[in-house]
């Protein structure tokens, strides 16, 4: 007569961990791969993040706000109430905001927070 268990045998227990193992190590294979062949993406995160700083520290020095238009193909950055000093950060083809947004740099360079979804 088999007595009925409750738990796992060792070898089962080293089978599930095998399984296991196996579909963690590929998910990390997948999005190592996922992020590399994207380098385009990667340039735009920098030159958004210089333009962004380079934005805040000039609204600082000169106490002058900033405007920043995230468009469905570029990021633009300008002075407020000037045409001149406008910077352009063109968006890659795969990273599409949803809605056309306008943030604002204050003088002190503060941006009130909020949310893009891409």
């Amino acid at each position: 007569m088999i007595k009925q268990r409750d738990g796992f045998t060792v070898l089962e227990l080293i089978v599930y961990l095998a399984v296991v193992t196996s579909v963690l190590m590929i998910n990390l294979m997948l999005i190592s791969y996922v992020r590399e062949t994207h380098p385009d993406e990667k340039l735009f995160w920098h030159s958004f993040g210089d333009s962004w700083l380079q934005a805040q520290q000039a609204a600082k020095a000169h106490e002058c706000k900033w405007l920043v238009v995230v468009d469905q193909s570029e990021v633009v950055f300008k002075l407020f109430d000037s045409r001149l000093d406008t910077e352009v950060v063109k968006l890659p083809g795969d990273l599409i905001p949803v809605a056309a947004r306008k943030l604002y740099i204050s003088q002190d360079g503060f941006t009130q927070p909020t949310t893009i979804n891409w």
